[in-house]
């Protein structure tokens, strides 16, 4: 009963941020009149450099957070520079387990490789066990093995390596905090 009660009550605390985002959505002329379903399901529009491409939120380190618009020209380039300079490429296979509400995760993550016709092995959560899987599993198709993460993904993947006496001989590209570490 009480896990009913608050699967009922986190619906109902869902449907309300939905209804925010689209009152938010509608008042930065992203949606018409009838809310989200308005354009049907995969209906696209012409877009310009300027268009917004996606809504990020400050970290608040000089004060509180402020929702920012960024341009589709602006991640496009940010997207294009980083991946051009890692040299993503369409053998590139990605283990992803960064969280999709971060800039990282989201735009480089999913949008840079597809960018370059790589591939995404997207993870629930992260895990050094799957994470490890989705390595070989990427490596046993003949992809090359791309994963980013932060500094303590990476020594919760050594510990896992070392617990099971298996250090890597070779990583695949590894990108840290923004820094990418390619093998080869």
């Amino acid at each position: 009963e009480g896990q009913k009660g608050g699967a009922g009550q986190r619906q109902q605390a869902l449907r309300e941020r939905l209804d925010d985002l689209q009152r938010r959505m509608k008042d930065l002329g992203m949606q018409g009149e009838d809310g989200l379903s308005d354009a049907g399901p995969f209906a696209t529009r012409d877009t310009g450099p300027e268009d917004p491409a996606v809504m990020i939120y400050t970290s608040g380190t000089t004060g509180p957070s402020k929702g920012v618009v960024l341009p589709r020209r602006s991640v496009e380039a940010n997207i294009q520079a980083r991946t051009s300079l890692w040299r993503f490429g369409p053998d590139d296979r990605l283990v992803l387990a960064l969280p999709l509400f971060h800039v990282h995760g989201l735009c480089i993550g999913v949008h840079g490789p597809l960018l370059h016709g790589g591939s995404i092995d997207l993870l629930d959560s992260f895990s050094a066990q799957n994470v490890v899987r989705a390595i070989a599993r990427a490596d046993a198709q003949g992809l090359r093995p791309v994963f980013m993460g932060v500094p303590t993904m990476y020594r919760r993947l050594l510990e896992h390596l070392a617990d099971q006496g298996r250090l890597p001989l070779h990583h695949p590209g590894m990108v840290e905090g923004g820094h990418h570490h390619r093998a080869g």
